[in-house]
Parts: structure tokens; sequence; C-alpha cells
């Protein structure tokens, strides 16, 4: 009797869960994640002429170059930015 009552719990459980995802988004699917664009990648070229320009420069003066130019970013982005273009 016991499992019989624990049985129709997790179905109630499991139709009160499914109906409002299903409400929701139209599915219970798995949400897509990813396909984020960063905004350096408006200022590839100028950033890889930086680079290009002098490649011994240490992370913190190509930041301070990247912002005379007025390219916007920060040590963390320009890392990320660099890694996405196979540049150590």
């Amino acid at each position: 009797m016991r499992a019989r009552r624990v049985g129709r719990q997790l179905n109630a459980l499991a139709s009160a869960l499914r109906g409002p995802l299903a409400r929701n988004h139209g599915t219970i699917a798995a949400k897509l994640c990813g396909g984020s664009r960063s905004p350096l990648e408006d200022y590839a070229e100028d950033i890889l002429a930086l680079v290009e320009e002098q490649s011994d420069r240490a992370l913190d003066e190509n930041v301070v170059a990247m912002h005379k130019c007025r390219v916007p970013g920060s040590r963390t982005t320009l890392v990320r930015f660099l890694k996405r273009h196979a540049i150590t």
C-alpha cells in the first residue's frame, strides 16, 4: 500500500512540474546556452594590428594602447579575445 501511495505522489509531482514548464516555454527541453558575442570583436582588426605592431608588449601595455585608440576592454576581455584568436 505504501508503494502505491509514493507512486501516486511522484506522478502528481511530475505532473505539477511539467505543467508550468510547458506553459511558460512551450517545451521542457533544456535551454540553449552560449552564442553571445564579445564586444571586442567589433574592434578585432584594431586589436590585432596593435598586437602585431609590437609583439613583445605586456598585457597591461596592450590594454593601455587599446584605450589610447578608444577601444574598450579590460585585461580579462583582452585575454579571452587573444585566446579565441590563438594568440599567445
